[in-house]
């Protein structure tokens, strides 16, 4: 059985920078991503090189072959003087990206750029659950339960502001 992880020995050998270039060159002249056995070959044994880049970040395999894909296409990439190292270094930074945008909601654009990045991260709803009811531990009187005294005074209307300050950040 033939391992997706080596390449087959009638392709190129796209595991050298030299193969890679060539690989490359042919793919991206011929526009044969889509159609070539090599192309499918070749993303397989991407996806398995950048599986560890991937996992590191709590991410899925695929997109780190997405990363790896996106890099390949680029004509500086068959230019660079080693072609796997730039391909490396884009699955990683767009890895780690992908995962700033989402931890800090925000677009994978600015999460590459650090001096675009939040200072902290967001609040997401339910995140506070136990401490908003540590700040404010009547909030239930504030629904309408039991307890609630009607005397007029500005305590109920205080504490429901202090519910909404606490809840809207």
């Amino acid at each position: 059985m033939h391992d997706p992880s080596v390449p087959d020995q009638t392709s190129p050998d796209f595991t050298t920078p030299e193969g890679l270039r060539q690989v490359l060159i042919d793919l991206n002249t011929h526009n044969a991503w889509a159609t070539s056995s090599v192309a499918a070959e070749f993303m397989v044994y991407a996806t398995a090189k950048y599986t560890p880049v991937a996992r590191a970040w709590h991410r899925d395999p695929a997109d780190a072959a997405y990363e790896a894909f996106i890099a390949m296409r680029q004509s500086t990439t068959v230019k660079a003087d080693d072609p796997w190292a730039v391909v490396t270094r884009a699955v990683a930074l767009g890895i780690a990206a992908e995962a700033h945008a989402d931890r800090d909601m925000t677009s994978q654009d600015e999460a590459r750029r650090p001096s675009k990045r939040p200072n902290e991260e967001p609040v997401r709803a339910g995140h506070y659950e136990e401490f908003f009811y540590d700040v404010h531990p009547h909030a239930t009187e504030l629904v309408g339960g039991a307890g609630r005294d009607d005397d007029g005074s500005a305590d109920p209307v205080i504490r429901t502001v202090c519910v909404f300050l606490v809840v809207a950040g």
